[in-house]
């Protein structure tokens, strides 16, 4: 449905890649989780930094991009995951406040890559 009403709108002769994205932010003050750690919410393969306790409390910003070739399906898939939070939060040393996850997928030649 999307990709017809782009092309219904913009007529492009060809096409190169089509991509999907999708995001999630968890938000531990949200879920009435702020009092437990990452590390005890978090796969460890995906915690990191924030396995280690002593590291933990200092980490303001972490970001992991991860790209995976699907030969079978001629398509790649970019897995993004990280710490965000404001710059205000992180100056008061609060910035560990929600973790994003991200994900693209998209259909194209891999062979370029």
């Amino acid at each position: 449905m999307i990709i017809e009403a782009y092309n219904a709108v913009y007529s492009p002769p060809f096409c190169l890649r089509v991509g999907l994205r999708y995001q999630d932010i968890i938000s531990r003050s949200t879920l009435g989780l702020k009092r437990v750690s990452w590390s005890e919410l978090l796969n460890p393969a995906i915690a990191g930094e924030l396995n280690d306790l002593n590291l933990a409390q200092d980490v303001t910003e972490r970001l992991t991009v991860t790209l995976l070739r699907l030969p079978e399906y001629h398509a790649l898939v970019r897995i993004q995951h990280g710490l965000v939070g404001s710059q205000r939060e992180a100056n008061r040393g609060a910035g560990k406040t929600a973790r994003i996850a991200s994900s693209g997928l998209q259909n194209g030649a891999i062979a370029a890559l």
